[in-house]
């Protein structure tokens, strides 16, 4: 499934800028374990990302779902 003309990846990527975001490198990348990952948050040392499922709200033939996972990266 494409949004906007961009095939999603489902995971997260952690990048890192020397010079005021006018490029960027990848430090770290993770493979999500549900599709479509959406938010990242902090806590403490720790960073976790929702696995949102955007893939099932975007298209109107997927079976809806009601079971989301916040997981570890």
């Amino acid at each position: 499934m494409s949004i906007g003309g961009i095939e999603p990846v489902d995971g997260t990527v952690e990048l890192v800028s020397t010079d005021g975001w006018a490029s960027a490198t990848i430090v770290r990348q993770k493979r999500s374990i549900m599709s479509m990952p959406m938010a990242a948050a902090i806590l403490g040392d720790d960073v976790y990302m929702l696995n949102s499922r955007l893939d099932t709200l975007f298209d109107s033939a997927a079976d809806k779902v009601g079971d989301y996972l916040l997981q570890k990266f």
